[in-house]
């Protein structure tokens, strides 16, 4: 039939309704409507051959933001087991506790979280005696050590920058790299230094890179850019009075959007702007079974699998003027 805009309107409207009558449960559905002319189909009758339809939602990048937190202990190292594993993404949403790390069936502390182009997450493993490399597994408690132990070393941060994992050691305010295949260092230890000073590492620290691949530090509440080469630290600025253990950017989000997590107070997590300074809470006082000693956190864009929708219902072509048109409805 033939018909003015008006009427093309309402029998979109009708269509839709079909599309709903058509279901038992339209509140379980998720109903969207295509116009498309009927030019472009392929025409098959209905009797001779049955005919199914679908569409592929592209695929949408995230960043999922990993974290680690430790019982608060009252001497140094200031950090005991449990050691837990959470994530969350970073709009803030779907907060996940894993629960605790565990070797042997027992619990262990750990920090040092970093994540490689491939998704595989690491950390290390904190003791007494020194810091050992360690692959984690989210959802299986149970971790696998990587080489030995880093006699007399405690990892407190650790990221990649394409395949190279840097770590900061808090016992000895210096930055080493590590293998990630064997747990060994890589050359020779730097020492930290402010203004050709030697700087004194908080055992509150971390270190992270942004998608320029720019190294920064933080130390308690003290914003640091790093010259991972020199090792040569340049005081940006101090955020708030936290301490914050843990600083992961997100290569999804906001090139100086940085994720901080603060022990001293709430164990808070919050998203800060490098540039302004402008702080935003995430979350308050994450998995409050106990107090932070120290934590970590790491950062690896996902890509969500393509989603295929399929057709449940379409309407007989509708015309306008020179032009037909049919409505589909999919799931």
């Amino acid at each position: 039939w033939y018909g003015d805009h008006r009427d093309l309107h309402l029998s979109l409207r009708r269509q839709r309704q079909m599309c709903i009558r058509d279901r038992l449960s339209p509140t379980k559905l998720s109903l969207i409507a295509y116009i498309i002319p009927w030019s472009d189909l392929l025409i098959v009758p209905r009797a001779e051959i049955p005919i199914t339809y679908g569409l592929i939602i592209p695929p949408k990048a995230e960043a999922i933001v990993y974290g680690l937190k430790s019982r608060a202990i009252d001497s140094d190292p200031f950090s005991a087991p449990p050691a837990n594993l959470y994530s969350f993404e970073e709009d803030g949403s779907s907060f996940t506790n894993f629960g605790a790390l565990t070797l042997g069936g027992s619990s262990i502390d750990a920090d040092g979280l970093a994540i490689n182009n491939l998704g595989n997450l690491f950390g290390f493993r904190l003791t007494a005696s020194g810091s050992t490399l360690i692959s984690i597994n989210p959802g299986i408690s149970e971790i696998n050590p990587i080489g030995s132990l880093l006699s007399g070393r405690q990892i407190r941060g650790a990221v990649f920058e394409n395949n190279d994992l840097w770590v900061i050691d808090s016992n000895n305010n210096e930055v080493l790299r590590i293998n990630p295949n064997d747990g060994t260092i890589i050359g020779i230890p730097q020492q930290l230094t402010l203004n050709g000073s030697p700087y004194n590492l908080s055992s509150t620290s971390d270190i992270a890179v942004d998608t320029n691949n720019l190294f920064y530090l933080i130390s308690s509440s003290s914003l640091l850019s790093l010259n991972i080469t020199t090792a040569e630290l340049s005081f940006i600025n101090t955020i708030g009075t936290s301490g914050y253990a843990g600083a992961t950017f997100s290569d999804n989000g906001n090139d100086d959007s940085l994720f901080l997590y603060d022990i001293s107070f709430r164990d808070d997590i919050f998203e800060t702007d490098v540039n302004t300074l402008t702080t935003n809470i995430l979350f308050n006082n994450i998995i409050p079974q106990f107090n932070s000693g120290r934590g970590d956190l790491a950062a690896i864009v996902t890509i969500n699998t393509p989603q295929a929708l399929s057709l449940i219902h379409i309407s007989e072509p509708t015309r306008l003027g020179m032009i037909s048109y049919a409505v589909f409805c999919l799931k």
